[in-house]
């Protein structure tokens, strides 16, 4: 009988009793081996093991490049993401200082809604490609590098 369940059969040798049930498993009844099949089994199964190890002796070479680059883009994503909104005061100080106060405190703050916005989606779209590294979409990578300078969107600075 080949299949998954062993075979049952009665203990009689050891209570004496007929109604007492054992389970006995023969190696046939769990996996059917066929002499010819053996070596084909032995490779098929010994390879995936063996293409693990090349990629894991060939792992240190891009490891920290790749790495450091993909840790980079997920940490710029979650602090774009985190502080997104730092935008509305950058844009209004900037506004302010260009002309004067009102215009800072109308235009700066709806300048800076955008561009919260903005970076806040760029943080979001680097935290969900993280693992494809690139250059940042925002310029200033952070809300607080060059805070008077406005900030742009590009591949290119």
């Amino acid at each position: 009988m080949m299949g998954l369940f062993p075979r049952i059969r009665r203990n009689e040798a050891r209570t004496g009793a007929t109604n007492i049930l054992s389970l006995r498993a023969n190696s046939e009844d769990i996996w059917p081996v066929k002499e010819d099949n053996m070596y084909k089994r032995i490779i098929m199964t010994s390879m995936p093991a063996l293409l693990a190890g090349l990629f894991a002796l060939g792992a240190p070479v891009w490891a920290d490049d790749y790495g450091s680059q993909a840790a980079a883009k997920f940490s710029r994503g979650i602090i774009n993401l985190a502080t997104g909104w730092l935008e509305v005061p950058k844009n209004i100080s900037n506004e302010s200082q260009k002309s004067n106060a009102g215009v800072g405190l109308t235009y700066g703050t709806v300048k800076g809604s955008v561009h919260t916005a903005g970076r806040s989606a760029a943080g979001a779209l680097d935290v969900a490609t993280f693992y494809v590294p690139s250059p940042s979409i925002v310029h200033s990578e952070h809300v607080w590098d060059d805070f008077d300078r406005e900030t742009t969107y590009g591949t290119g600075k």
